[in-house]
């Protein structure tokens, strides 16, 4: 619409090489600085209006709120659809903020926090795990001074989410790797 990370937009395809452009489905909020990618598409089920069942997708995407590109935070928020073809933004309500306790905040590219890849949780809900900079001493940074770690949130119906502690990833034994051209 007026430049890059301003909005979400859509194509479609029959065939996974051709691809016609729908245009934007998810608007960037007048209070944010840009709207970032998408990151997965889950199914819930719900009760409808008539007291039955039914189906609906939802998506997360991210969003920056500061005075500028690189000082405030970034946060997750959600859309819904019917079809997977019309979405409707979810209020600010649904957002999903990172938890001072155990993440980084408001320390621009050092804080973020969006890119949730969705689990479901084994007894019910939903797990996410997403690109965040945790709190933790001695994590590796990438160029930008961002953390390479990631962070979690948890929610019983998939549209109402809580940032909670960061995992902790026990690798085990390292598999030595090796590599040759020569025959065993």
């Amino acid at each position: 619409r007026n430049g890059y990370w301003d909005g979400i937009s859509m194509a479609t395809s029959t065939d996974g090489l051709h691809w016609n452009e729908l245009g934007e489905i998810i608007p960037m909020a007048d209070d944010a600085v840009w709207l970032g990618g998408c990151a997965s598409f889950w199914k819930i089920e719900t009760m409808g209006p008539d007291g039955l069942p039914q189906e609906k997708y939802v998506t997360n995407f991210s969003e920056w709120r500061g005075p500028k590109r690189t000082i405030g935070q970034q946060t997750i928020f959600f859309a819904e659809s019917k079809d997977m073809l019309n979405w409707e933004r979810l209020g600010n309500e649904y957002e999903l903020k990172p938890d001072p306790r155990w993440y980084k905040v408001n320390d621009g590219v050092r804080s973020r926090w969006d890119g949730m890849a969705i689990t479901e949780k084994p007894g019910g809900g939903y797990y996410g795990y997403l690109t965040a900079c945790p709190n933790q001493l001695a994590l590796p940074l990438a160029e930008d001074g961002s953390t390479l770690a990631f962070g979690m949130a948890q929610s019983s119906d998939g549209l109402h989410w809580k940032a909670i502690e960061p995992p902790v990833i026990e690798w085990g034994d390292k598999l030595e790797v090796k590599t040759t051209t020569e025959a065993p």
